[in-house]
């Protein structure tokens, strides 16, 4: 019994780690919402836009980066430092979930798009809408990735 093994994930693992995740998040944005720092938002926004051109060559590795760069920018802007824990113990969850989620066609460009709108959102000073994002996006990625898991 030694060896590398690869670590399987439920239907339950994911709705238990998405609830979380959107709920945290939801609370970050709302905690963090008028220190934002704007400047970071339009460099993450311009990145996505460059990211969409690698996603339309097959390139997925960048937007896995992004992706996960956008979401602990989210939660670190809190400067909660019991949520950015309670994150980052959840991150190597999150990260197995998110490689499952990428590799159904279209969900990297759809959560890119997610991720604009957010950004949109918190850009323009909707704070209401972007919390409502957020959790939609997290409930989208979950319902992607239950859907991969049922087709197995």
């Amino acid at each position: 019994r030694k060896g590398a093994f690869v670590r399987t994930i439920s239907s339950r693992d994911v709705r238990e780690i998405f609830d979380i995740r959107g709920a945290l998040e939801s609370v970050a944005v709302r905690s963090s919402f008028h220190q934002l720092d704007k400047n970071k938002l339009r460099e993450i926004k311009a990145l996505l836009e460059k990211c969409e051109k690698l996603l339309d060559k097959g390139e997925f590795h960048f937007f896995i980066q992004l992706d996960e760069e956008f979401h602990n920018f989210l939660v670190r802007s809190s400067g909660n430092e019991r949520l950015i824990q309670i994150m980052e113990n959840l991150n190597n969850q999150i990260q197995l979930a998110r490689l499952k989620s990428f590799s159904v066609p279209g969900r990297a460009k759809k959560a890119l798009d997610e991720h604009r709108q957010i950004i949109d959102a918190l850009l323009t000073g909707d704070k209401v809408k972007a919390e409502k994002l957020i959790l939609e996006h997290s409930e989208n990625a979950k319902q992607n990735i239950l859907t991969f898991i049922i087709k197995k």
